[in-house]
């Protein structure tokens, strides 16, 4: 079976840069690749939980909300991190909102987190 943790990494990876991808676009892919009931709060809380040492190979910036906004945003350092990552991969943001989301949003294929 493969693990949660795994499987999130993998497919995080797989959103290239200047596209995002939401908590629940990820969590239907992760509960058929794991075989668990997950959530878009529980794809939250994995990667809120992500060890220090992984975090750096880890997009995880690329990782919104389903409105787009930028998902750190009560941490103020880390949505300050988000937002200047995001606008370094050419995605415009306004009031916290990842602009043109139809556009920038990575569609996975079912099952392989690839389009």
């Amino acid at each position: 079976m493969v693990h949660l943790k795994d499987a999130l990494i993998a497919l995080v990876n797989t959103i290239p840069p200047g596209r995002v991808a939401s908590y629940g676009q990820l969590a239907p892919i992760l509960a058929e690749q794991t075989n668990k009931t997950i959530t878009a709060q529980i794809v939250g809380w994995q990667l809120s939980r992500m060890p220090e040492h992984e975090r750096p190979f880890l997009p995880r910036r690329r990782v919104v909300n389903k409105q787009g906004y930028i998902s750190a945003m009560k941490l103020w350092t880390k949505w300050r991190k988000q937002r200047q990552l995001l606008e370094a991969e050419g995605l415009e943001i306004i009031n916290d909102t990842v602009q043109d989301l139809d556009v920038v949003r990575w569609e996975f294929e079912s099952g392989n987190g690839n389009e």
